[in-house]
């Protein structure tokens, strides 16, 4: 059952001045974070513009999933890969294009229904109502046969 709202978060970071920042939350793994090697940070770190991307993933699919599961609507499997491009604008650097490439496996007869409460996932996450660059999103369905749905 949901929080009442108002909800409130927290995340830490901490630098030891040069390398990695530590980014966390109280009962959540510690991970590695800093610039992309695009401006000049390291592979293996994560940095703000991918935590945004994979922020944007996780809302969306979080945000379906209570949609899917308040009207009884079972998937089988769901697959996102968000992709961004940042430029220079107006005062600066920002992400001009976004998009979410969705594959959705679930029974048939839920198709509408799938592709239904996407489009209204969209509408409520609240990471791509926060967002300046459009969101765009293309999900895929794949029916699964009645004899393999688990459901």
């Amino acid at each position: 059952m949901p929080t009442p709202f108002p909800h409130h978060y927290d995340a830490m970071l901490t630098w030891p001045g040069s390398g990695p920042a530590a980014l966390g939350s109280e009962g959540r793994p510690t991970i590695a974070g800093g610039p992309p090697p695009e401006f000049d940070g390291e592979q293996a770190w994560w940095s703000p513009e991918h935590l945004l991307l994979s922020s944007l993933n996780l809302c969306l699919q979080a945000t379906f999933e209570a949609f899917a599961r308040r009207e009884r609507v079972h998937v089988e499997a769901y697959r996102s890969h968000a992709s961004g491009t940042l430029a220079p604008v107006a005062g600066g650097l920002g992400f001009t294009y976004l998009a979410l490439e969705i594959e959705i496996e679930a029974r048939p007869q839920d198709e509408r229904r799938v592709r239904d409460l996407m489009s209204t996932a969209k509408h409520h996450c609240i990471v791509a109502r926060a967002l300046n660059a459009p969101v765009h999103m293309t999900v895929t369905f794949t029916p699964v046969a009645a004899e393999t749905a688990s459901h």
